[in-house]
């Protein structure tokens, strides 16, 4: 697998020493930074503090239930987009289903998955993040500074997702808009 070239923060919110360690030195070896707390209560704080790229969550925790503590996350402004991976030795199928509903991105049992399967599933959860934040920044900064391209037949707006020509659509309902011809995105 490759490390991590660019620092991605990762909290675990752990409280038994042995999985600390586990996923300490497992993720730190793959180049992510990591944080571990091992209560409830300071693994919400230090979220906000820190504001880490990923969580990885154990339900079963002091002074705060894990929760608990993904249901304040979903629920505060500034750290409901925070991927959430629990990791916990509760294998029911309706805790797995709880998690999922209140917002977790994956549920996996300790013990039935190794840390390289833990680090795959971070890997896709913090890939899929940084290529939405990409098409969100190249959409914000086309509708900021405008994707303005000369061309052998003059300037043209091009689509902040594929680099196309885009076109202007005056009939839409909402009034006029750019749209990509090709991808069908739309300024």
């Amino acid at each position: 697998m490759e490390i991590a070239n660019n620092k991605d923060k990762i909290l675990i919110i752990e409280d038994t020493v042995g999985y600390q360690r586990l996923y300490h030195d497992a993720l730190e070896a793959e180049g992510y930074k990591v944080i571990i707390t091992d209560n409830g209560k300071q693994g919400w704080e230090l979220t906000l503090k820190e504001k880490p790229d990923l969580i990885l969550l154990d339900l079963i925790l002091p002074e705060m239930h894990g929760f608990e503590v993904l249901n304040k996350v979903r629920s505060h402004p500034h750290t409901k987009g925070i991927p959430v991976i629990i990791l916990s030795v509760l294998g029911e199928a309706k805790n797995g289903k709880r998690a999922m509903e209140l917002g977790a991105n994956d549920y996996a049992v300790k013990g039935k998955i190794t840390p390289k399967g833990v680090i795959e599933k971070i890997s896709i959860l913090l890939a899929e993040v940084h290529k939405h934040t990409e098409e969100k920044n190249r959409k914000i900064s086309a509708e900021k500074h405008g994707s303005v391209n000369d061309t052998n037949s003059g300037r043209f707006l091009s689509c902040p997702y594929c680099r196309a020509e885009m076109v202007l659509d005056s009939m839409s309902s909402s009034g006029p808009s750019f749209v990509c011809p090709r991808c069908d995105g739309t300024i």
